[in-house]
């Protein structure tokens, strides 16, 4: 039975790197052939119920649970509701739900995961939840994080274009995530001109989940500047936040190295790799 993997801005003319480098077909061979669609795109049924039916899904990575996105909430329903979730799984997705507007709130978190529960096999990207399996984003794999970066600069500023660092010291290098590719190929190079970029500071200031992410698989400090979600409350490996009205080099000198996350993390990813390979081997 053929693969599918349903994640988030899998397309090349979308910008965001992040999730694009989440799926884990990038880095499993065996994953090579999987169909992959967009977890949107199954919300407005541009994919057909019978062809949901005849494979095997990975849902994940990224921000895919929980979020205020109707389009995602109905691609995850026609998931449970439309797949042999017997021969599902979620793999290092995670929750994500904006906070910044008064009137919004988090998710019954403990309602998801009892839903999450119907898939036969479940990872989250989300430690310290304690009915939950920790599995980090399938971006750990990368090749790009086991490299060493000359240090030219002491701190970079990577930016979530859509929520960016209102305060930031423009005088830092600076580069977010809004940009467009012509292809996957370039897309994926784009990926790792970022991780250059976070490799080539001491301190990584980001409001982008991956980018505190991978700054941290890096060996960095990271501060993120702006939590504008609940994706920034569960990492394994906790960056600091930066405070109202507190400098980031202040925030910097708070901040831990955590000398061991990639090669935990890749431990973890590929243990995991090794129970989806024969969940769907059956």
């Amino acid at each position: 039975m053929r693969t599918l993997i349903v994640s988030n801005r899998l397309d090349p003319f979308n910008g965001n790197l992040g999730d694009f480098a989440s799926d884990p077909s990038l880095y499993f061979p065996w994953l090579a052939n999987a169909r992959r669609v967009q977890l949107d795109r199954l919300g407005a049924r541009i994919i057909p119920t019978p062809s949901l039916k005849s494979h095997n899904v990975i849902v994940g990575g990224g921000g895919l649970i929980g979020t205020e996105l109707a389009l995602f909430r109905r691609g995850f329903e026609r998931v449970l509701e439309q797949t042999d979730l017997s021969l599902s799984v979620i793999w290092g997705a995670g929750f994500n739900t904006h906070l910044e507007e008064p009137a919004d709130q988090p998710h019954d978190l403990y309602a998801l995961l009892k839903e999450l529960d119907r898939f036969a096999l479940v990872g989250l990207r989300d430690a310290g939840l304690a009915e939950a399996r920790y599995v980090p984003c399938p971006s750990v794999m990368m090749s790009a994080l086991t490299r060493n970066y000359d240090i030219e600069q002491k701190a970079v500023v990577y930016d979530n274009w859509q929520f960016p660092w209102k305060d930031g010291d423009k005088k830092l290098p600076q580069m977010n995530n809004n940009r467009r590719f012509r292809s996957s190929n370039a897309k994926q190079k784009a990926v790792y001109e970022v991780i250059a970029f976070l490799g080539s500071a001491e301190v990584v200031l980001t409001s982008t989940y991956h980018g505190a992410l991978w700054a941290t698989m890096l060996g960095k400090k990271v501060v993120v500047t702006r939590p504008f979600s609940t994706k920034f409350e569960h990492f394994r490996y906790p960056p600091v936040v930066l405070e109202q009205n507190e400098s980031w080099k202040d925030a910097a000198a708070r901040a831990c190295v955590y000398p061991r996350a990639l090669h935990e993390s890749r431990q973890l990813t590929e243990g995991f790799a090794a129970e989806v390979r024969e969940l769907f081997s059956q």
